[in-house]
């Protein structure tokens, strides 16, 4: 049942606020565990209350997005060579759509989308030990 399933698998804790993935991650360990048991819906309604309140900055939002990439990354997918040349061609592909953006209409909320993602990967890198050990501390921190 929907409630058997939503008690054996919890949201993980680490992903802070409204975080990025943490649906991703719930669904994806059901999946694992329970094949072909998640369905779409063409038929579902979603209201999304968009609010200002609470909003994190747009730089910190990118190193959540890169940071919660990655940990889901380590976390949830085999670490073999493929699923790890896939991973660095979706990073290479996301780099190169905000560069040829900024290029092919330049502005300062592209500048800075692409500024921010070139650090969000810096701190990644910086942090790699502790993204690949699931320690975001370093990161959540900030979010409290």
């Amino acid at each position: 049942t929907k409630k058997s399933i939503l008690a054996k698998f919890k949201f993980d804790e680490k992903l802070k606020r409204y975080s990025l993935k943490e649906d991703v991650d719930l669904s994806y360990r059901i999946s694992k565990s329970h094949p072909k048991s998640l369905y779409i819906t063409p038929y579902a309604k979603v209201t999304h209350n968009v609010s200002q309140e609470g909003r994190l900055p747009k730089r910190v939002r990118s190193e959540m997005q890169e940071i919660y990439t990655l940990y889901f990354f380590y976390k949830n997918i085999d670490q073999t060579l493929k699923n790890k040349l896939i991973h660095l061609w979706n990073i290479i592909g996301k780099m190169m759509i905000n560069i040829f953006s900024l290029f092919l209409m330049p502005s300062k909320c592209r500048f800075f989308r692409l500024k921010y993602q070139i650090g969000a990967y810096s701190v990644c890198r910086k942090h790699l030990s502790e993204i690949k050990n699931g320690d975001l501390e370093f990161f959540n921190k900030q979010l409290s």
